[in-house]
């Protein structure tokens, strides 16, 4: 009886207790990533970023029911691509008088990593060319422009024809952030239900099953 009460003791805590997923989890398997992130005791965000193309952005509602999570998928109305812009005191040594500083922070939309090599150009409100910057390490890129009057282009390329766009008034320094959604990335259709056994729920992981296939999501550090 004894060893009876210890393994159950040692079973995770999914089925016997009450810990619910929290914050993020990824799973990876070659090239492809996959992530849940669950936001409150209800609410979760999905994403797939990989070379395929596939259903790679959704968020909803689930529940957990017995030894399954019940994922019901709502309408993804949109896969956040505006671009930030905030103003803010210029640098004394990056700002001077007449001239604007764009901080560019480019981060990849699904795993929120830096984007490298991203290209960002701008160009004045009759489309001609100005100048043209690459990110770095970091995802970040810095420009310079004279101040005019009228809406300036910004221009955000990383891969195909997925180019990003947005308007700015030159009239002094701004932080510039933008998510960037990869070629390929769709929504997963609102009313669909994805329903896994849980195999183990822990402050370390979470395994689910589908069929024959086991997934492994590591829960990311916060």
């Amino acid at each position: 009886m004894k060893t009876l009460i210890v393994l159950i003791l040692l079973l995770p805590m999914t089925i016997f207790g009450q810990l619910k997923p929290s914050g993020k989890y990824n799973w990876l398997q070659k090239t492809e990533t996959y992530h849940f992130i669950f936001l409150n005791d209800s609410m979760f965000e999905y994403h797939h970023i990989g070379p395929t193309v596939t259903a790679n952005n959704g968020r909803g509602i689930y529940i957990i029911k017995g030894d399954s999570i019940i994922m019901n998928f709502v309408e993804y109305d949109s896969v956040k691509n505006e671009i930030a812009i905030t103003n803010k005191p210029c640098n004394t040594d990056k700002g001077s008088a007449g001239y604007s500083v764009l901080d560019f922070t480019i981060t990849d939309y699904g795993s929120r990593r830096p984007m490298i090599r991203t290209i960002i150009s701008i160009r004045d409100p009759k489309m001609k060319f100005i100048n043209q910057v690459l990110t770095d390490s970091m995802g970040k890129a810095s420009i310079k422009v004279k101040n005019g009057s009228g809406d300036y282009n910004i221009n955000i390329y990383f891969d195909g024809l997925n180019t990003h766009n947005a308007k700015v008034r030159l009239n002094g320094c701004k932080d510039i952030k933008y998510d960037y959604p990869r070629t390929g990335h769709l929504n997963v259709a609102g009313g669909t239900v994805w329903r896994f056994k849980i195999k183990e729920l822990s402050k370390q992981r979470m395994i689910l099953q589908d069929g024959e296939n086991e997934m492994n999501y590591e829960k990311a550090k916060e």
